[in-house]
């Protein structure tokens, strides 16, 4: 198993964590035996996709979210991933009562560069999405995920 499993957590799991989740495989490409990533979402219902704003909003850096499905947060992930990045607040709550345990392993994503915009990563409205809002969502956990890489993260040998 790789040393370092880390797991994105978000509401829904269907536009930050998902994003999170697969862009940060794609700048890890030459790491991957080194980091594992799953995601997963404290209200998430099993296999909702992402929406259409989200999944053209991914386009943008690569990347195609067509075949992902949502997976609710459960403690077995919790106790898998070795760093969990959560989006919001009530997110690290969400983990520390599925379990105690991980919630020392749990931070906010935003903590990474708070400078760059608090250290929330807000969630952008149902049908009122818009790509503007997306497209920022998306530069900002970008830009946190490079963070991540550059302070937190081996290279390889």
């Amino acid at each position: 198993m790789p040393p370092y499993r880390i797991l994105f957590v978000c509401h829904g799991n269907i536009f930050r964590s998902a994003f999170a989740h697969r862009r940060l495989l794609a700048l890890l490409a030459d790491r991957s035996p080194l980091v594992s990533v799953r995601s997963a979402g404290t209200k998430a219902r099993l296999g909702d996709p992402a929406p259409p704003v989200v999944l053209e909003g991914a386009r943008a850096y690569g990347l195609d979210l067509s075949g992902h499905a949502s997976t609710p947060l459960a403690k077995d992930l919790l106790d898998w991933a070795t760093h969990i990045y959560v989006m919001q607040d009530d997110m690290l709550d969400a983990v520390r009562d599925l379990s105690p345990e991980a919630a020392g392993r749990a931070r906010l994503l935003g903590a990474l560069d708070p400078e760059a915009g608090g250290t929330q990563v807000p969630d952008v409205g149902g049908d009122g999405s818009t790509e503007a809002s997306v497209a920022r969502r998306f530069a900002r956990i970008d830009g946190l995920l490079k963070a991540l890489i550059a302070r937190e993260l081996p290279r390889t040998p």
